[in-house]
């Protein structure tokens, strides 16, 4: 897979396990990150492996995609310019997407199962605040001026 590009086309495959990274000009599948090991061919509960990628967050530089997952309960970080792992971080129950700030100095993660936000230092990749949230949150989004 090539270097991140505007022209790149990131998608969470929830029962793959993966990240696909595709052309949208010409939809040539560039690449495949894997998160976990392959889903067996059925719908079934929960199985030891099983990740559940879900939501997709990019750093303001784009150099990194952070991926939710919601069955490992993980946020994954991904270094765009080779799509590879850098690093995962366990959050709690049922984690739903991931944000960004704006200035890309902390990372949002909603945790629906657990009702709070998780706010994550992309730096070194730990948590550094827990905002209590009513009723399972499900996106954070910013306002480009960063409030």
């Amino acid at each position: 897979m090539g270097p991140f590009s505007q022209d790149c086309v990131y998608a969470a495959e929830q029962f793959s396990n993966t990240v696909s990274v595709t052309d949208p000009v010409d939809g040539k599948l560039l690449g495949v990150i894997r998160l976990g090991d392959p889903q067996p061919a059925n719908f079934s509960p929960l199985y030891k492996g099983q990740v559940l990628v879900h939501g997709l967050g990019f750093s303001p530089d784009g150099q990194t995609l952070a991926v939710v997952s919601i069955g490992s309960n993980a946020v994954t970080f991904i270094d765009t310019a080779t799509n590879s792992v850098k690093h995962t971080t366990y959050v709690g129950r049922s984690p739903h997407e991931a944000f960004f700030t704006p200035d890309g100095k902390e990372v949002w993660v909603t945790v629906r199962g657990e009702d709070y936000i998780a706010v994550l230092d992309p730096a070194t990749y730990q948590e550094t605040a827990r905002l209590k949230t009513p009723g399972g949150p499900g996106m954070t989004i910013f306002l480009p001026d960063g409030k």
